[in-house]
């Protein structure tokens, strides 16, 4: 039986390296890439290239709705036992094999967001508030960094019901606000779909061209979503223990470093290749080592 990480799943027994020298290289290697990328791309590089029709069938939003459910029932009346998939599903299948599909396919989430299902089907009203600033992702950092302060502080985050009553908490509270503010509130409210849009400018079956959906307008507010989607990277491999207040400010630090690197430019779509990849070398292994044994429950 494995020991559980801040994420909730997995372990670190096993490791090539001294723990230790592999966080410490970690960190080096994002504060290098942060650097670079603040200090030595200062002129735009790339070129805007309009979006492939290319992507995932609608009609998989049904089966993604029924396993949401399903995981979401499952989590909260299965047993609670490490036989249990509701932790891997949220923490392996949903958040390190969304950056990985988003990178190879494009922004995936967006077509089969089983939130933006059930809206549909309960055919919610359009929203009769005022929505915000069109577009903004503050709402979704601000998602974000309650997910990650769950996957990383909270105790017992890996116990199944923790997580069902976190998924059900989280879905409820997105298809409300999407009924008050209207479908589009996905769009810049749901931390998994933005998520899935800026790991999807990656994709080179989205946008011809290597990079060229990183040349695109930067959506407001996704340098705060791309601060705390970093930050709490880093967080986790530095073992930090300081709770949600030392992730808040962690989060904090990093997106201030960037507006001070970068004065009057915006660099932040030139920092998602590094989120992404830095995701992907973190979490990759816990993918390729959970995922398949979690799927056999």
């Amino acid at each position: 039986m494995t020991t559980p990480l801040a994420h909730g799943v997995g372990g670190s027994e096993g490791l090539p390296l001294p723990l230790d020298l592999v966080l410490q290289a970690g960190a080096a290697t994002v504060a290098l890439s942060f650097l670079i990328a603040a200090f030595w791309w200062r002129t735009p590089r790339l070129r805007p290239a309009e979006p492939r029709t290319f992507g995932v069938s609608r009609w998989l939003r049904y089966p993604v709705l029924v396993l949401a459910l399903y995981i979401t029932g499952y989590a909260l009346a299965g047993p609670r036992g490490p036989e249990n998939p509701a932790a891997h599903a949220l923490f392996v299948w949903l958040w390190v094999g969304l950056v990985l599909a988003g990178v190879v396919l494009g922004p995936v989430w967006h077509t089969v967001n089983p939130l933006r299902t059930i809206f549909t089907l309960l055919r919610l009203p359009p929203g009769g508030l005022r929505p915000g600033p069109a577009g903004s992702a503050w709402p979704a950092a601000a998602f974000l960094l309650v997910f990650v302060a769950f996957e990383l502080v909270v105790p017992h985050h890996g116990d199944p019901v923790v997580v069902g009553l976190f998924l059900l908490s989280y879905g409820l509270s997105q298809v409300l606000l999407a009924a008050l503010r209207g479908e589009e509130w996905f769009a810049r409210g749901d931390c998994f779909e933005v998520y899935s849009d800026l790991a999807g400018r990656l994709s080179p079956l989205h946008r011809p061209g290597l990079f060229s959906g990183l040349a695109t307008p930067t959506p407001p507010g996704a340098a705060p979503f791309v601060a705390v989607w970093w930050a709490s990277t880093v967080f986790d491999s530095a073992d930090a223990p300081w709770g949600t207040p030392g992730l808040i400010l962690f989060c904090a630090a990093v997106y201030t470093a960037v507006r001070w690197t970068a004065g009057r430019l915006d660099v932040t779509m030139s920092l998602i290749p590094i989120a992404a990849a830095y995701t992907l070398a973190h979490y990759l292994s816990l993918l390729i080592v959970e995922a398949p044994g979690a799927s056999c429950y």
